[in-house]
């Protein structure tokens, strides 16, 4: 997998990331998930749940979606923090509420911080695709399986993700070897998510 490091605007409560992908909450397990699959989501104008925020959000969300300025395309991410802090002030004037992550994908563990630490917290491990969009996640995407759900959901911790890196190691070699309905056609990957203060 290439390197995945970078920044994500990202809507504030997975329940409102739900809602803007046309998903139904109440099969929203995790509903205190701060990782990854919550960026805004592309439509088309009186679309969506919350068509009124369609106008008020456009601008924002077309230089995010369409702006090379705004996202590496190889890896989806924003790469400085600087444009990613400049993308955001956009959202700020949606009624709805966004911050900024940090993500780093992992290839060899280690438990260092990203370069500007002082300014993030640390949420947990989540899981990505190479090239993905981050619209989901098999954490966001809780599945209802009764054998991970014993297993692993007593484990989230209060973002919603894995504080342990080898917890989320072995929540997805198990989440590979189940006949379960598989979330995406790519291979997942642990990465690092922490929360940036603005």
């Amino acid at each position: 997998m290439k390197t995945t490091k970078g920044y994500l605007i990202v809507l504030s409560s997975a329940v409102d990331a739900w809602i803007d992908f046309g998903a139904n909450i109440n099969n929203l397990l995790n509903k205190k998930y701060r990782g990854v699959a919550r960026t805004p989501s592309y439509r088309l104008a009186n679309h969506g749940p919350h068509p009124d925020y369609y106008y008020i959000e456009l601008e924002a969300v077309d230089d995010y979606v369409f702006n090379e300025r705004y996202k590496d395309y190889e890896t989806n991410v924003i790469k400085d923090f600087n444009i990613a802090l400049e993308l955001y002030k956009k959202f700020l004037l949606s009624p709805r509420k966004f911050g900024i992550i940090y993500i780093e994908s992992i290839e060899n563990y280690d438990d260092s911080f990203p370069e500007k630490f002082n300014n993030m917290l640390f949420f947990g491990y989540d899981f990505i695709q190479e090239d993905s969009d981050f619209s989901y996640t098999i954490l966001s995407d809780f599945p209802k399986d009764e054998t991970l759900i014993k297993e692993f959901f007593s484990k989230l911790n209060s973002y919603g993700l894995f504080s342990d890196y080898k917890i989320a190691c072995d929540y997805l070699k198990r989440y590979n070897e189940l006949d379960i309905e598989k979330c995406g056609d790519e291979e997942w990957f642990v990465c690092k998510v922490y929360g940036v203060k603005v």
